[in-house]
């Protein structure tokens, strides 16, 4: 699993939590949809984008 995959597997997780876990990961949330962006701007300055999505 790359770092996209992931940080999108715990944002998705993130929308099914009760909302006690929801408050106290709240903060975590919003930095893992930061990273996001961060993470699809790199790929996006990458000269084969796949290969940024599929390492060997």
């Amino acid at each position: 699993m790359n770092r996209i995959q992931s940080i999108k597997t715990f944002l998705e997780d993130y929308k099914s939590l009760n909302p006690y876990l929801k408050n106290l990961t709240e903060d975590g949330y919003h930095h893992y949809q930061m990273e996001l962006i961060q993470e699809y701007i790199k790929m996006s300055h990458h000269p084969y984008p796949n290969e940024y999505l599929h390492p060997s």
